[in-house]
Parts: C-alpha cells; sequence; structure tokens
C-alpha cells in the first residue's frame, strides 16, 4: 500500500482506534525512509554516471560534495600527513571515479602517462588539499 492510501485511510476511517491509526502512522514512517534510501541511491548511481575526465573536475565534484565539517578537518591537516586518508577517503575516490580501469582519461589527466589508482588518488587528494589552502595545482 501506498504512502498516500495509508493517510487517506487516517484521514477517512473514523472507526481507527487510537492504538491502529499509531501503527499506521508507524507504517507510513518505514515507507517514507524505505523510499528515502531508495532515491538516495539513486541520486548516488546517478552521480556514478558523470565520472570526471580532468583532476580540475575530480576536485571541484569532491569540493561540492564534501561536509563543511570535513572541509575544516582537511584545512586542519598538514600536508605531509594527507597520506592518512590514502586507505578510507582515497579508496572512495578510487571506487567511485574509476581508477580501476574504467577511467583512464582521468588517469592521464593527472599523471600525464598511465599510472597505478593509488598515485592517482593520492595526487586527487593532494589537489583537493592544494585547492582549500590556494596552492597551485601541482
Amino acid at each position: 500500500m501506498k504512502i498516500e492510501e495509508l493517510e487517506s485511510i487516517i484521514d477517512t476511517d473514523t472507526s481507527l482506534t487510537k492504538e491502529q491509526e499509531i501503527e499506521i502512522v508507524k507504517l507510513i514512517v518505514v515507507k517514507w525512509e524505505e523510499q528515502q534510501k531508495r532515491e538516495q541511491k539513486e541520486e548516488e548511481i546517478e552521480k556514478l554516471k558523470v565520472l570526471p575526465k580532468t583532476l580540475d573536475e575530480a576536485v571541484t565534484l569532491i569540493l561540492n560534495d564534501m561536509s563543511s565539517e570535513n572541509l575544516n578537518i582537511l584545512k586542519e591537516t598538514e600536508r605531509d600527513d594527507l597520506i592518512k586518508y590514502h586507505h578510507g577517503w582515497g579508496t572512495g575516490i578510487r571506487n567511485s571515479f574509476g581508477l580501476w580501469g574504467a577511467n583512464d582519461e582521468l588517469i592521464k589527466s593527472i599523471c600525464n602517462t598511465p599510472c597505478h589508482p593509488d598515485d592517482a588518488s593520492m595526487k586527487i587528494i593532494e589537489a583537493v588539499w592544494d585547492e582549500l589552502h590556494n596552492k597551485p595545482l601541482q
């Protein structure tokens, strides 16, 4: 049953007890949460359809998607300490930007030649840091 149908039952069925209304409201909440999860997953899939092709595009995508909390953490991180992001954030970059084979164009843009996805993701992390610190991209 759709959320709208459940809401209609609550609005029109005067024979419902409070307990029944509460159970219907709980069901509406569960259905709404499921719908939100589906929509979020669809949005994430849609984002992945457009892979960045250049280092600048990758940096822009990351900065536009990064929370203010994470931006502040990165601003406070020393450039020499960026390696600590290799596994968590770096893994996410490698997987979501297709660095394991689906996005050779980005790898060539970053490294000027084929290079290992680990190296490419580290260069992206460094470029994001550089952008946040108003340094020219290297």
